[in-house]
């Protein structure tokens, strides 16, 4: 099938496999212009992909090319073992919000570390992400970075890889720190210094971008796309436009791209461990 907009392309399964498996125990956000303002929507969309295009075409990403896809960084889950619904009855619906945004706190099991990098100038956004994952490939961490399908990259290190021993809730605070420590052994400066780390985004109620989603900018559609090492190093805006990302880039069962270094999950998350020891 050709795909030659946001319908076709959110359409396809394997697009729909790799949205829906980011999205366990997690909400899946949008945020679109209304008005002129940015509107967040969050939607529980389940785990099939009947429920997830239907959530899509609520939220008006199928055609409104304002919309932004995201995903928590924390994940809950209630005592049943799921993540807290939300129904699609719009009193109902309110009333779900209202006591999950009362009681969320009691809900969150895991907390994703995400770093992000944004410019106005995308040069200066690759040579500071290149600064950072030099650190990372340094020490082996088990990350995956992609295109944010705006001003940037992100890096992303999932909650299975830090100690299970550290609370989600702690996570929060850790990542916090970390991101001071990065920050200052690559040289950057935060975006509140002139800087291109955004720094402000460790709470647990933060959202991050949606790997393969997309992102309208300047009239063409871009693919918020994970990159391997040779994609990143060769980086191009032209490449992440999404008419090339189909006809370059086969998705099908791509996932996140996480590096792995040939190495076992046990000695990646100890890796992980060394760094944290060394980063206090």
């Amino acid at each position: 099938m050709l795909v030659k907009n946001r319908e076709d392309y959110y359409s396809q399964a394997y697009v729909q496999f790799e949205i829906i498996r980011q999205l366990k125990y997690k909400y899946l956000s949008a945020i679109k212009k209304v008005n002129g303002k940015n509107v967040l929507t969050r939607y529980y969309l389940g785990y099939s992909k009947e429920l997830l295009f239907d959530s899509l075409k609520r939220m008006g990403a199928l055609t409104d090319t304002s919309v932004k896809l995201y995903f928590d960084l924390t994940g809950f889950k209630n005592k049943e073992g799921n993540l807290p619904l939300f129904s699609y009855d719009r009193e109902v619906r309110k009333k779900d919000r209202d006591n999950f945004n009362k009681n969320y706190q009691e809900y969150i099991f895991s907390y994703d570390f995400g770093i992000d990098i944004d410019s106005d100038n995308l040069s200066v956004a690759h040579r500071d992400t290149q600064a950072i994952k030099k650190l990372f490939d340094r020490y082996k961490i088990p990350i995956s970075l992609k295109f944010s399908g705006g001003r940037g990259f992100h890096f992303l290190i999932e909650d299975k890889w830090f100690d299970g021993r550290i609370k989600a809730k702690n996570k929060v605070l850790l990542c916090q720190k970390l991101s001071k420590v990065i920050m200052n052994v690559c040289g950057l400066k935060s975006i509140t210094e002139g800087g291109t780390f955004d720094d402000s985004i460790y709470d647990d109620r933060r959202i991050f971008k949606l790997a393969y989603s997309l992102q309208n900018k300047d009239g063409k559609e871009y693919c918020c796309l994970p990159l391997d090492d040779f994609q990143f190093e060769n980086w191009k805006l032209e490449d992440m436009e999404l008419e090339n990302v189909m006809r370059k880039v086969k998705l099908f069962k791509r996932g996140l791209l996480t590096r792995t270094y040939g190495l076992t999950p046990r000695q990646l998350r100890n890796n992980l461990r060394k760094f944290i020891k060394e980063c206090k």
